[in-house]
């Protein structure tokens, strides 16, 4: 935003705003309906100065308004539509299932359980609750429309492509071939599908974070030529049975004094110091477990690459490692490093929180010498904050919070507040 005095005229400031955010709007509106809904946001008198007209489109709109009888402020801004992507999340839809000829529609229960709503067999739908979150109002070969009391949305029918002639159940329209490719045959459902893609999306986002890590790794100590470590370190076996660790050895003791900045991936025992008083065995011994522990978190790393970046016999590998029978240590390794983890911020949440519960407490009016009821509390407290059990309730609480924020500035500053607080609420639904 850029913001400026242009003059005074009569005890009136005058400030000349570009806003450098478009304005979304869902539906035509015109310039006083503007202020209407901004007045109605930021609880001041917004007045318009401007001609009255209806905001087009795409193009570069400047008016004047004048807030609260004091401020005259000189408004830029484009319009443009706003999106509907996500507007069935809002109505209550949370996932659509196909089995043979039946469609089924899901909605958001607690705890973020899903509930089957409805059922749709031949375009004819079927209530499977009592009291849906939402309903269903039309249903053709390409589209089914929900509704609920304030608002409705389009899907596409799963069972149609858009010519309406074919089943279409992957956007991709790649079902087939992928159903092959993961399971050996094909399936007349959604479901496998979606977790296709699910295992695609997953290996996309662990492909960036590996190859990244493995640069890293590699390049410790900056050898002129850096090995591909990955590549010698066979996820499938074992420190004891490998005898090819020549190039790993040499690795070991050149990365060695690098190794402390993964602390949370080495157990402590690793960085302990060897004394120089223990007999020779002993030191072997404890050398031979480190190089161990190293190895095995080399091993799950190499696991990780292999089913991200190779052949086909390694794609799933990585999302059956409980049942893979060459890899049974490193599956108790993963499992010890994700409970500690677990641990960590179960102990950061009681450090943390404390203070945040005793507030919500005292705000809801509870006892906070009740056990009962902060025991409650720290429940609830504990699924919204570390589970984020609730995390798609269909809004953003960054939003929330930019609001609250922005009606704190306009009590703290009123002048120039007043004009971040319009530029905040500029969102028209």
């Amino acid at each position: 935003m850029k913001e400026k005095i242009s003059k005074l005229q009569n005890g009136i400031i005058i400030y000349q705003v570009n806003l450098n955010k478009e304005l979304e709007v869902s539906k035509p509106i015109t310039l006083s309906e503007l202020c209407i809904k901004l007045s109605r946001r930021t609880k001041l008198n917004i007045k318009l100065i401007s001609p009255d007209i209806l905001l087009n489109k795409l193009l570069k709109h400047t008016f004047m308004v004048l807030i609260n009888d004091e401020i005259q402020i000189e408004l830029k801004l484009k319009v443009v539509e706003k999106p509907l992507k996500g507007k069935s999340k809002i109505i209550g839809l949370k996932s659509t299932i196909v089995k043979d000829n039946e469609i089924i529609l899901t909605g958001f229960g607690e705890k973020n359980i899903t509930v089957l709503e409805h059922k749709i067999i031949d375009n004819k739908n079927e209530k499977l609750q009592e009291n849906t979150s939402y309903d269903v109002k039309k249903v053709n070969d390409i589209n089914i429309t929900l509704s609920n009391q304030t608002i409705s949305s389009n899907i596409d029918n799963p069972m149609h492509s858009k010519d309406g002639k074919n089943k279409k159940l992957d956007y991709l329209e790649k079902k087939d071939d992928l159903e092959l490719e993961y399971f050996g045959k094909n399936f007349n459902d959604n479901l496998h599908i979606q977790l296709i893609y699910n295992i695609l999306d997953i290996k996309k986002i662990l492909g960036l974070y590996v190859e990244d890590i493995n640069y890293v790794i590699c390049n410790l100590g900056r050898p002129d030529e850096p090995e591909d470590l990955m590549g010698m370190t066979p996820y499938h076996v074992p420190f004891d049975k490998n005898t090819k660790l020549t190039n790993f050895n040499n690795y070991y003791l050149r990365a060695k004094p690098y190794f402390i900045y993964f602390r949370d991936v080495l157990s402590e025992r690793f960085f302990d110091e060897i004394s120089s008083k223990l007999e020779e065995y002993k030191k072997k011994r404890i050398e031979k477990y480190k190089k161990e522990e190293l190895y095995n978190v080399l091993r799950i790393l190499s696991l990780c690459r292999q089913c991200v970046k190779h052949g086909a016999h390694n794609k799933t590998n990585l999302f059956n490692i409980q049942k893979n029978n060459e890899i049974t240590d490193l599956v108790q390794k993963i499992n010890d490093h994700y409970n500690n983890a677990i641990e960590t911020l179960n102990k950061n949440f009681v450090k943390s929180s404390s203070k945040n519960i005793y507030l919500i407490m005292k705000a809801l009016g509870l006892d906070t010498n009740n056990k009962n009821e902060v025991k409650q509390i720290v429940n609830e407290y504990y699924t919204f904050t570390m589970k984020k059990d609730n995390k798609n309730l269909g809004f953003d609480f960054t939003k929330v919070r930019e609001q609250l924020i922005a009606k704190l500035e306009l009590e703290l500053n009123k002048n120039f507040n007043i004009i971040i607080g319009i530029v905040n609420n500029c969102y028209i639904g």
